[in-house]
C-alpha cells in the first residue's frame, strides 16, 4: 500500500514538473514572439520582463533557440 502511494506521488511530481517546464517554455516562446513584433519603444520593457521571468529557471531546460534569445537579451543589457 505504501509502495503504491510512493509510486503515485513520484508520478504526480514528475507530471507536475513536466507541466511546469512545458508551461514555462511556452510562456517564454510567447514572450519571444511578442518581442519580435514589438516596436523599439516597447522592446526594452519586454526584455526586462522576459529576463525577470527566466531568471529563476534552469536555462539548460530551454530549447537552444530560446536559450540563445535569452542570452542575446542578457548581452544587450550589459552593453
Amino acid at each position: 500500500e505504501a509502495k503504491k502511494l510512493t509510486e503515485y506521488m513520484l508520478v504526480q511530481v514528475f507530471e507536475q514538473s513536466k507541466a511546469y517546464n512545458q508551461g514555462m517554455i511556452q510562456e517564454l516562446q510567447n514572450m519571444q514572439f511578442e518581442y519580435a513584433q514589438a516596436d523599439p519603444a516597447h522592446k526594452d520593457a519586454l526584455a526586462s520582463i522576459i529576463l525577470h521571468r527566466a531568471a529563476d529557471y534552469n536555462e539548460s531546460r530551454l530549447p537552444s533557440d530560446l536559450r540563445g534569445f535569452i542570452d542575446k537579451l542578457k548581452r544587450e543589457r550589459t552593453n
